[in-house]
């Protein structure tokens, strides 16, 4: 994750450890839909908005708040079982309306 953030090490130093928290306010609608077209849809790209949280550790810091991601996002996954192993296939992502507070 560090790859992809490299501003947090920069900041933080490269011993830093970097954790995600994910919040879905399903007020406006429902996290998880079947749809008989489409599949199973996480998320909607309009009715739900999603956070995402990059929380920050180091020797001085514990769980500090680096940044806030605030968007919409929807993803159509379709998903089989052979063996009772399960096999989730995502087609389609789309994430929408981003917002760093």
């Amino acid at each position: 994750m560090k790859e992809v953030f490299h501003e947090i090490p920069y900041h933080f130093g490269a011993d830093v450890n970097i954790s995600l928290k994910v919040d879905l306010d399903t007020s406006g609608g429902h996290a998880i839909n079947f749809d008989s077209k489409r599949g199973i849809v996480l998320g909607d790209k309009s009715n739900i908005t999603t956070t995402l949280e990059l929380l920050v550790s180091t020797t001085t810091y514990t769980n500090l708040t680096a940044c806030i991601f605030e968007f919409n996002f929807e993803a159509n996954a379709n998903v089989s079982m052979e063996a009772f192993v399960i096999y989730p296939s995502i087609k389609e992502v789309s994430v929408t309306n981003t917002v760093l507070k």
